[in-house]
């Protein structure tokens, strides 16, 4: 299994491999350990995602940001036992409600913002006080 921090598309270990020990909340028992982000690598990772982001994401379409988020949803969707038993163990919750209730809320939630990708066009009304409606209304016949 990958460990470490993911960086420009990459694990990599955090900045003089530090680790923190994750312990099961019900016993105490070290479930294992995890990079811990130095500020070095917060750093990296803001400036991977800026880039990403005036590049790749910036350019793409609505419509191609909407299906990689519902590609998201359909992954968390897939591996949910997997991803609901490591939240139940590392929160101390049920399996049940980490199944039932956490992880499918993760998957709507990606599944929401997707919807309204190719929606947002950016408009405002420009008021300075008070209430204001938009009415959209079609021209022509």
């Amino acid at each position: 299994m990958q460990t470490g921090l993911f960086i420009d598309n990459a694990f990599v270990p955090a900045h003089g491999n530090v680790t923190i020990n994750i312990e099961n909340p019900s016993n105490g028992q070290t479930l294992g350990s995890i990079s811990a982000a130095q500020s070095s690598d917060v750093d990296k990772a803001v400036l991977s995602a800026t880039k990403a982001f005036n590049t790749t994401w910036r350019s793409s379409t609505p419509q191609q940001r909407r299906n990689l988020l519902n590609r998201l949803a359909e992954l968390i969707e897939r591996d949910n036992q997997d991803l609901a038993s490591l939240e139940a163990v590392d929160a101390g919750i049920l399996y049940r409600d980490s199944s039932n209730m956490f992880v499918p809320q993760a998957v709507e939630t990606c599944r929401y913002y997707p919807g309204w990708a190719d929606k947002v066009d950016g408009q405002a009304l420009n008021i300075t006080e008070g209430m204001a409606y938009t009415r959209r209304e079609p021209f022509g016949v």
